[in-house]
């Protein structure tokens, strides 16, 4: 048995439960306490993202200097996070720019090496 917790753009976790290893076969009371706990394991994981995004804009907040921006992106470029400064130099046309939520060079060529840097 499996659900999702939290799935968005940015992330997907699950938490699944599996039959022992000497009984294939998951038990109706096995089922009773996923059900039970899993409202609790949501609301934990939710939690604890919203907190790792607070923490995040903190430490960007903290670091931000007015000549410079704060970006923090996954693994694919989707910004997850955008300082006012950093927003800001986005949009007075700097070399890099995005495109449908997702971090990009303004020139094609050098999407690619970027995209490896991330």
């Amino acid at each position: 048995m499996r659900a999702n917790l939290i799935m968005n753009g940015d992330i997907q976790i699950g938490f699944g439960l599996m039959p022992a290893a000497r009984d294939d076969e998951i038990a109706p009371g096995m089922r009773l306490v996923f059900l039970a706990i899993l409202p609790h394991m949501i609301r934990a994981v939710v939690l604890q993202w919203r907190i790792h995004r607070l923490e995040m804009k903190h430490a960007a907040a903290r670091s931000s200097g007015h000549a410079s921006g704060v970006l923090v992106v996954n693994s694919d470029g989707r910004i997850l996070l955008a300082d006012p400064a950093a927003e800001a130099i986005l949009a007075n046309g700097a070399s890099l720019v995005v495109r449908h939520g997702i971090l990009h060079a303004r020139e094609a060529h050098d999407s690619d090496t970027l995209h490896r840097l991330i």
